[in-house]
């Protein structure tokens, strides 16, 4: 316990750097989208298989757009605490981050039904989730077990619900999410395996 607060605290400017980057400009744009433009900005969301500028963008951008607040607000209560945990145990979590963000919104924009468009951070989530248990079972990073319980004590019942089909759910973000964040997390820790046995 006391290596934990040991990092945290060595880890401390970083984190809050990451988290500043993350949910400042998420609440901002709900907030000027919902309360300003009636949430006209999530026609910017990730738009599947359309290769219009409109329809690329929302891959790196989707994950800032949400539907309500009970959206904005669900999301950013799971969100802190991966990233948190990301943060601590990552050399780079910024270049690892925004790695997850593009894998999530690309492999909904692949998943994705046609004429459908997907907002929100639920695929950054999932993506999340998806690179802790690689970094867990194939990275052997057994501290991430703290977030796995945790996670599944209190989430275990969202997050199952979020990789069933479900009518005004994006499976496609949530699937394609895990899928993408597990792929990286595969590839990272395999490629420092390689490295560290090279050394």
């Amino acid at each position: 316990m006391s290596r934990f607060f040991q990092t945290l605290k060595e880890k401390s400017k970083e984190i809050l750097i990451i988290h500043f980057f993350v949910f400042v400009p998420m609440w901002a744009v709900f907030l000027v989208n919902y309360f300003l433009l009636n949430n006209s900005l999530n026609n910017w969301g990730i738009h599947p298989r359309d290769i219009s500028f409109a329809g690329l963008i929302g891959v790196a951008t989707s994950w800032m757009l949400h539907a309500n607040f009970l959206h904005i607000a669900g999301n950013s209560a799971v969100l802190f605490p991966l990233l948190l945990m990301v943060c601590l145990l990552e050399k780079t979590p910024t270049r690892h981050l925004a790695a997850l963000v593009l894998v999530s919104g690309l492999f909904t924009w692949l998943l994705g039904m046609p004429n459908s468009v997907h907002v929100g951070a639920s695929g950054l989530i999932f993506a999340l989730f998806g690179y802790i248990i690689a970094s867990l079972f194939i990275g052997k990073n057994y501290l991430y077990l703290i977030p796995v319980i945790v996670i599944g004590y209190f989430y275990w019942q969202s997050l199952l619900q979020g990789l069933i089909p479900q009518k005004e759910i994006s499976f496609s973000a949530h699937f394609g999410g895990f899928v993408g964040g597990f792929i990286i997390g595969s590839f990272i820790h395999k490629k420092s395996q390689s490295t560290s046995r090279i050394k």
